[in-house]
C-alpha cells in the first residue's frame, strides 16, 4: 500500500525514483595538513651533555594514515651528520609530541621532521627543518 502510493506520487512529478548521487568527500581534498612546531624553534642543550629537539605535530582535521620522523643532525667537516631520530605513527588527534637526543658536541645542529600523511588513499609528504643551534657543551 505505501508502496503504490510512493509510486502515485512519484509518477505524478512530485518524487524521483532515481538513485541517489552522492557527491564524492570535498572534506579531505580541503582538509588542512599536519605541521609541526618546533620547541623553541631549533636544538638546545640540556644538562650536561645533551642535545634536544623535539616539537609538536597538529592535525586539525586527522589524516587516515600518519608517520612522523624527527631527525637530529650535527655539522661535521661541512656536511650534516645524522646523530638520532625518532618516529611515530600515531595519528595526532589533534596533537602529538615527538621528541629526539643525542649526546652532546661542540658545533651547529639541526632538526628536520618528515611527515607523511594519507587522505583518499592519497599520500602527502612534508618536510620542517629547524633554525640551526650553536652549541657549546
Amino acid at each position: 500500500m505505501i508502496i503504490r502510493a510512493i509510486t502515485a506520487i512519484a509518477a505524478a512529478g512530485g518524487l524521483s525514483l532515481a538513485p541517489a548521487v552522492v557527491a564524492p568527500n570535498a572534506s579531505a581534498a580541503n582538509a588542512a595538513p599536519c605541521v609541526f612546531e618546533f620547541h623553541t624553534g631549533r636544538p638546545y642543550m640540556h644538562e650536561p651533555v645533551s642535545v634536544i629537539a623535539g616539537g609538536a605535530v597538529y592535525c586539525p582535521d586527522p589524516p587516515e594514515r600518519f608517520i612522523a620522523t624527527l631527525s637530529l643532525q650535527y655539522r661535521l667537516n661541512g656536511r650534516w651528520v645524522l646523530r638520532n631520530s625518532d618516529s611515530s605513527n600515531r595519528i595526532p588527534e589533534p596533537m602529538q609530541n615527538l621528541a629526539t637526543w643525542a649526546h652532546c658536541e661542540d658545533g651547529y645542529w639541526r632538526a628536520i621532521v618528515d611527515m607523511w600523511e594519507t587522505r583518499d588513499g592519497e599520500e602527502k609528504v612534508h618536510t620542517e627543518e629547524s633554525n640551526l643551534a650553536l652549541i657549546e657543551c
